[in-house]
């Protein structure tokens, strides 16, 4: 049979839903499209009236000001090291969490799951003074310690949630027939249940790797030597005493986003299926 064609009303519908798709498109990428732009321009070509859209000739000279005003190279170690360290605190601890909550006999499961998301909301500025003091006095400002132990505290309710809504998904028997087999609680949950919930652990881990490279506040409050500055507080020193480097800013945030924009481009899919996979499922 030949395909009727669609309804007149029906088009409509299609033409309105892409026509809002491409305005959320144009609203959500102008910013950083315009912020690559001007990494991209000489000064001249910046503060040039009327504006110039386009960068003509194309240069890297603020990507390279950006390396001789700042320390950069060691914020983007910093920052690895702190948000890698972050996310695999965060990962370890939420999964055995989350299994204990999905698989295990544990009372008022609902009001713990709930509880862990009401404590996602409690605002980061209160804790930072308390934080500050507490750091002190166990000499830990200054420190690796410092940001981890914070960022893997603040990403912890939301990767429970996530995983634990995945680890529902999998089918109990494949469980039940490893532990038949002799494999013990964590043996099931390393050979067995972790394996299957790789995209759930995608996800958790990079909502927490993202939450701990952008965070800014803490590393600022908590960090009062250059060489343990991470990127975002590092694009604070490229300010002059007197004029305001726009070159050089985009490039610094440029330099702080294309990690972010990698990651979620290669590991789109895994982000995509541990956030929908309790929305399809049991």
């Amino acid at each position: 049979m030949a395909r009727k064609g669609l309804d007149f009303d029906t088009k409509l519908e299609y033409f309105g839903f892409y026509v809002v798709v491409v305005l959320l498109l144009v609203y959500s990428f102008t910013p950083a499209i315009w912020l690559v732009l001007t990494s991209l321009k000489t000064t001249p070509q910046i503060i040039k009236l009327p504006i110039q859209y386009i960068p003509n000739p194309l240069t890297f000279q603020q990507y390279f000001q950006v390396f001789e005003r700042a320390p950069f190279g060691i914020f983007i170690i910093n920052s690895i090291i702190v948000s890698l360290s972050s996310m695999a605190l965060t990962v370890f601890i939420a999964t055995l969490a989350s299994y204990a909550l999905a698989r295990l006999r544990v009372k008022h499961k609902q009001f713990w799951l709930t509880a862990f998301l009401l404590i996602s909301t409690y605002p980061l500025i209160a804790l930072m003074v308390p934080l500050f003091k507490t750091f002190r006095e166990l000499g830990l400002l200054n420190t690796y310690p410092a940001l981890i132990l914070p960022y893997s505290v603040f990403s912890m309710p939301i990767s429970i949630w996530i995983l634990t809504t995945f680890f529902r998904t999998i089918p109990s028997d494949l469980e039940d027939a490893a532990l038949i087999d002799g494999c013990s609680r964590i043996g099931s949950l390393t050979r067995v249940i972790f394996p299957l919930s790789a995209p759930g652990v995608a996800t958790a881990s990079m909502i927490s790797f993202v939450n701990s490279w952008n965070e800014f506040t803490l590393a600022f409050s908590l960090m009062s030597e250059e060489t343990r500055y991470t990127l975002p507080v590092g694009v604070t020193l490229l300010r002059d005493q007197f004029t305001i480097p726009w070159g050089m800013i985009a490039a610094g945030v440029t330099i702080t986003i294309i990690p972010l924009v990698l990651l979620i481009v290669f590991y789109q899919k895994s982000l995509i299926s541990g956030l929908t996979a309790g929305s399809v499922k049991g």
